[in-house]
């Protein structure tokens, strides 16, 4: 999806070269732009327009439910479960901050379990990016921190 994005972006500064060239042609004030050639106004706005949707097309993911009990962490989707996680195979869980060009979009969340990793994109409304003790896979954490916890006791 990114190679449709830089193509309309790539049109989109094309764009705004021809509209840059028709105010150099018209110096007195772009209220003269506007009225003489409104089709480059109305195009750059169709782009951007586009551009916006385009974007929220790239982003949009699917929506998880997440349970947990004492024995695994569920995600579900549509009321239909899509993977089940068992405490006792996960080792930890690790964030790194996504981002689409330069405004953050949640987490890369990495799952590592005894024989393989799970990859999950996190998309996080913005209010919440700081406070990631309310996160979904949290559980999961706090669950590899209790387990290593009964077994320093139990030692």
């Amino acid at each position: 999806m990114t190679i449709p994005l830089v193509l309309v972006g790539g049109f989109l500064a094309f764009a705004l070269v021809v509209l840059l060239i028709t105010i150099i042609q018209y110096p007195p004030t772009i209220a003269v732009l506007v009225i003489r050639e409104p089709h480059y106004v109305l195009l750059l706005a169709a782009l951007y327009v586009f551009e916006v949707v385009l974007f929220r097309y790239i982003i949009r993911g699917y929506a998880c439910d997440y349970t947990a009990n004492r024995v695994e962490f569920c995600i579900t989707r549509k009321g239909r479960t899509v993977m089940n996680i068992l405490y006792k195979d996960a080792v930890s869980v690790e964030y790194r901050p996504m981002k689409f060009l330069w405004a953050e979009q949640g987490f890369h969340v990495t799952i590592k379990m005894k024989s393989y990793s799970l990859f999950f994109d996190y998309v996080v409304p913005r209010a919440m990016r700081f406070h990631t003790d309310n996160f979904p896979f949290e559980i999961i954490n706090r669950e590899i921190v209790r387990r290593e916890i009964g077994e320093e006791n139990a030692v």
